[in-house]
């Protein structure tokens, strides 16, 4: 008589084939996991890099649009690039008559002539011809220049390393502290208000505040005659309203004419006690609508005049740039080092957002070796082992799978909602795995292969439901 060989695996084939499955499962959940975050990462984030594009390696400066919508890219040592949103035009000493290579500033005349501010003075191109102004060949106060701003008038207001000058009707007029009441010759700043006084921020170096001037006596506020706390001014913007808009390093200051208001942004936007990167303000602009918009380390805040709105890396596609510029789209560019992420807008002007559930799962599915992934792997697997090696499994899974998930997740706000959701679906894919063992004469490795991917399938999708529904609501 022939005996026929038995079709039930080894201790060893069978615990090779778990192995395999896991794995391969392993490997494919990875995949799956890393398109995913892809996916929920994709806000329309377009990203250009001058190392690539135009062969410039060092860091951007200064980012301005003219009337046309071209970007034009001042660089630290490289001159100046235009991009018009299919080429780049570079200037720099080797190609042109730009003063210097270090660009410090771009501003637009009301002729469409662009003013460049370099670290050896302005030089002006109006398409085809370069002129410039030094202290050799003109009254300009310093060559460092730091801002250039236009009147309502036209004239040229030139902040420098060494005073403020105007280009006024052809001729100079400079202002320093030995000819002027002016607090500062250092001119980080220049801003004007809707009444034509000029908004000068002389902080830096030495915290002098601000000096007003109405074209003939001027005004200087300091945290002892005014509600500026201290003298580390980093930046001036005018919204709509005629709201003075002071930017320190962790605070905001909103001067309406009368009384002072702070914000702040340690949250819950209150005075900081305790400061980290993301609480530190890098750059303060306002766009063409009035939106006070606000850049810390990684988080931008946008405020309508009611509420802030806060965009970063788990919400949006904002990234850790130090710099950002609004083009006539509404479009946001920020830029960093020599990179240019461009960030679409919505209807409402606003930061395209990924949805509440991706918003959920991208902060779990950060690469493919998510801490989200390798529990529902293993608790899908232990799953299917016990529900078809043991008769007790449901004891034995849930103490394992509670003990590991606890494990593996730290108490945190979610921590609990892994554990709910993970075991029902490891239980469910175990329950289908063993009902197909007993109902289909099959080799015992179909059922663990099939227990596992669908408990895995089960988890993940209860999870992932359980994530729209709590932040949609």
């Amino acid at each position: 008589m022939v005996l026929e060989k038995s079709r039930n695996p080894s201790l060893k084939g069978k615990i090779l084939w778990v192995l395999g499955i896991l794995i391969v499962t392993f490997v494919l959940t990875l995949v799956v996991l890393s398109i995913l975050f892809e996916n929920t990462r994709n806000t329309g984030l377009i990203e250009y890099s001058l190392e690539d594009t135009v062969h410039i390696n060092s860091w951007i400066s200064i980012l301005e649009f003219d009337d046309n919508g071209q970007a034009w890219i001042g660089t630290k040592e490289d001159g100046i690039s235009i991009f018009n949103g299919e080429t780049w035009q570079t200037y720099s000493t080797k190609n042109s008559e730009i003063l210097c290579d270090e660009i410090r500033e771009i501003a637009f005349d009301n002729l469409g002539n662009a003013w460049i501010g370099t670290a050896a003075g302005v030089s002006v191109y109006d398409g085809e011809t370069w002129s410039s102004y030094t202290t050799e060949n003109s009254g300009i106060s310093g060559n460092y220049i730091l801002d250039i701003k236009f009147d309502n008038l036209g004239n040229v207001w030139i902040g420098t390393t060494e005073g403020l000058s105007v280009y006024y009707k052809d001729s100079w007029i400079s202002y320093t502290t030995e000819n002027s009441e002016i607090s500062g010759n250092f001119i980080g700043d220049l801003e004007f208000d809707d009444l034509g006084n000029v908004w000068i921020d002389t902080s830096s170096p030495g915290g002098h505040g601000i000096s007003v001037f109405d074209g003939e006596t001027w005004l200087t506020l300091t945290k002892d005659n005014s509600g500026l706390p201290h003298g580390d001014v980093r930046g001036i913007e005018i919204d709509n309203l005629g709201h003075i808009w002071i930017q320190t390093a962790w605070q905001l200051y909103v001067f309406d004419g009368e009384t002072w208001e702070s914000h702040g942004f340690k949250y819950p936007f209150a005075y900081p006690q305790e400061v980290d990167d993301h609480d530190t303000i890098v750059f303060l602009e306002i766009d063409s609508s009035g939106r006070v918009m606000v850049l810390t380390y990684g988080v931008l805040r946008i405020y309508d005049g009611n509420i802030w709105t806060i965009y970063n890396s788990e919400n949006s596609g904002v990234n850790n740039s130090d710099y950002f510029a609004v083009d006539p789209k509404g479009r946001i560019w920020f830029y960093a080092v020599h990179t240019i992420s461009v960030l679409p807008v919505d209807a409402a002007g606003l930061p395209q957002t990924i949805s509440p559930g991706k918003e959920f799962l991208s902060r779990y599915i950060s690469s493919g070796w998510s801490n989200l992934s390798t529990p529902l792997i293993i608790l899908a697997l232990l799953s299917a082992w016990v529900a078809i090696y043991l008769e007790n499994f449901y004891i034995l899974f849930a103490s394992a799978a509670a003990a590991f998930s606890l494990l593996v997740f730290p108490p945190f706000e979610f921590g609990r909602g892994f554990i709910v959701f993970t075991l029902p679906g490891g239980l469910l894919g175990s329950l289908i795995g063993g009902k197909i063992k007993k109902r289909k004469a099959i080799d015992d490795n179909l059922p663990i292969a099939i227990g596992f991917i669908i408990g895995a399938l089960l988890g993940f999708g209860v999870l992932y439901l359980f994530a729209l529904v709590s932040y949609a609501g």
